[in-house]
């Protein structure tokens, strides 16, 4: 009896469990995917097992470097809770220590947001799905080290739409960020005049989304463009490009660099024609990937025909059309284009397979035997293959 009760007093000399030194490791392999604020699992469970799991747990600084807050906590700790739950999760925080800090959040920002300030400086990952409203409390708050930033607006109001001093101030306040994606609703309030951000130069951030490819998402933040300087980018993704002025990107990667080093650029268009792309794009001397996404029919390929110029876009070596409908008269355009200009790939990807005229089929395929890589048609079935 004496065994069995300092058995169960100390669960970790159970004999044939390791010892507590290798506890801290075991610990880690229980963690589910996304870990959150409640004893009910891992890492919180382990609090509640015995004094000296409880004090392995706290002692390791890793399991609680990534904290996922999702709607299902802000519902258990709504109304008069919500401090409580802000408690829960700054006692988490501070086990972590020193250690850098994964923060997602799927609901509303206040709840957390003292914990958010007290920890900013040590936040290194940070994924927000929030409504509009709270953006405005996050400008307040300073990120010295993130790297990795993502913040989706999840509940459109008409009243609250963020403007372009919102996101521009967001960046300022996290200099150090790499990679940042920008997901918000459309505005309603587009005529309604906006303060102009201040002017930033973003000495280091590489990777840019703003917006989304999803159809049923738009984006009111493309154009600060206009006010951001990024010489360091290396890929840009732009939902809603029809919304920039026709010089926009022009002047953005003009005041980036003479040759910035982007080396990737998506860009979606509700309309089927990419008016000013020519221009924006020719001195990006060092892009090797360009995907060009309509949400509609498309009418014309005469945008490839800037390719045909070989100081347009020197190291592109793949190049992706996606859209609707395709006529079939513009596959033409295509052999034109790659007959004095031959990359590594070329894709045009449609709703339904065309038909290839035999002789576009036959220019083709001869393309293909030069060794360019092809694909036109559905995204199961490539036309130029079909007997």
């Amino acid at each position: 009896m004496p065994f069995v009760t300092q058995s169960l007093a100390c669960p970790s000399k159970i004999p044939g469990l390791p010892p507590e030194s290798e506890l801290g490791e075991i610990f880690m392999q229980c963690l589910p995917d996304s870990p959150g604020p409640g004893r009910n699992d891992s890492p919180g469970v382990l609090l509640d097992v015995c004094r000296v799991w409880s004090e392995i747990a706290s002692s390791t600084p890793s399991l609680w470097s990534t904290l996922h807050s999702g709607r299902a906590h802000f519902t258990r700790f709504e109304g008069r809770h919500a401090a409580q739950f802000d408690k829960l999760s700054a006692a988490w925080l501070s086990r972590a220590r020193n250690r850098p800090i994964s923060l997602f959040v799927d609901g509303p920002l206040h709840q957390l947001l003292s914990s958010l300030q007290q920890y900013a400086n040590r936040v290194k990952h940070l994924d927000l799905r929030v409504p509009n409203k709270d953006l405005q409390q996050m400008k307040k708050i300073a990120f010295p080290s993130l790297i990795k930033l993502k913040i989706t607006l999840a509940e459109p109001d008409e009243y609250s739409s963020p403007t372009e001093v919102d996101y521009v101030e967001l960046l300022r306040a996290a200099l150090c960020v790499a990679e940042c994606e920008f997901v918000g609703q459309k505005s309603w309030a587009d005529s309604v005049p906006a303060p102009q951000p201040r002017p930033l130069t973003h000495r280091h951030l590489q990777h840019l989304r703003l917006g989304s490819s999803h159809h049923n998402w738009g984006t009111h933040n493309p154009s600060i463009l206009q006010y951001v300087t990024l010489p360091a980018l290396q890929s840009l993704f732009i939902s809603d490009f029809d919304d920039l002025r026709v010089n926009t990107l022009e002047e953005f990667f003009a005041r980036s660099g003479s040759s910035p080093p982007l080396q990737s650029l998506h860009m979606v268009a509700r309309n089927p024609a990419f008016v000013g792309l020519e221009n924006g794009v020719r001195r990006l001397a060092y892009m090797t990937d360009l995907t060009l996404e309509f949400r509609h029919d498309i009418r014309n390929l005469n945008f490839l025909e800037m390719l045909t110029d070989p100081l347009c876009l020197p190291s592109l070596r793949s190049l992706t059309v996606t859209g609707g409908w395709i006529d079939f008269l513009e596959y033409r355009t295509v052999v034109r284009t790659f007959a004095t200009r031959r990359l590594h790939s070329f894709r045009i990807i449609q709703v339904d397979p065309p038909y290839l005229a035999p002789d576009i089929l036959a220019a083709l395929r001869q393309l293909v035997d030069e060794g360019m890589h092809i694909w036109i048609g559905t995204p199961d079935v490539n036309a130029v293959n079909l007997v």
